[in-house]
């Protein structure tokens, strides 16, 4: 069966929910642009156009803050955080060139050490690696904060302790970092590997 024509979603029409979930873990999860979906919607004779999908990725995302704030607060209510950034590469406005930008996750999971509350993780797109992120997102932290060696968490735990903050901040090492040290003894110029990792 074929249908004359488009289907055009008028600008001012209301997305369902579906349709919203649905472009955005296809943009944010599966790494998909708009403009490549709005060529796949085409190819099925809808058109949607990718201003108005960014439009309502804008909408969404000024609805979904509250609960992205609220996640982040819980996280600094906990004991212990486990912190990390990596990069992201992100599509530039206009340029159609990708720039770094960076994507830091805070984690907390105490029922392990008999906490009652449940696991979650905090995310927080930045441009920057700058430390005032680490401010920021750890603003009214007190705890142990595990982390790899980054200076901008070390800055954090330094800056509170000399100005006698009542939000005090323990580091604590990442062993993934030891383990990935020893790894690297395994190159193909190791003679040693087997003795190096036995210990693991």
């Amino acid at each position: 069966m074929e249908f004359p024509g488009h289907s055009r979603l008028p600008s001012a029409c209301r997305p369902t929910e579906r349709l919203l979930a649905y472009i955005a873990v296809s943009k944010y999860a599966d790494g998909l642009p708009l403009y490549r979906q709005e060529a796949i919607y085409l190819r099925d004779r809808v058109e949607i156009s990718r201003s108005l999908m960014a439009q309502w990725m804008g909408h969404m995302g000024f609805e979904v803050q509250v609960l992205a704030d609220y996640i982040l607060e819980r996280v600094n209510e906990g004991e212990r955080i486990f912190a990390d950034e990596t990069t992201l590469p992100t599509l530039a406005p206009g340029s159609g060139k990708t720039t770094k930008a960076w994507l830091w996750a805070y984690a907390r999971g105490d029922r392990p050490y008999g906490g009652t509350s449940p696991p979650m993780v905090a995310y927080r797109f930045e441009d920057s690696r700058g430390a005032d992120c680490v401010t920021r997102h750890l603003s009214g932290f007190t705890g142990i904060l595990q982390v790899d060696g980054y200076s901008a968490y070390t800055n954090l735990a330094k800056t509170r302790a000399k100005t006698g903050s009542n939000e005090t901040v323990q580091l604590a090492g990442c062993w993934a970092l030891c383990g990935a040290s020893f790894m690297t003894c395994t190159s193909a110029e190791s003679r040693r590997p087997p003795q190096t990792l036995s210990w693991q």
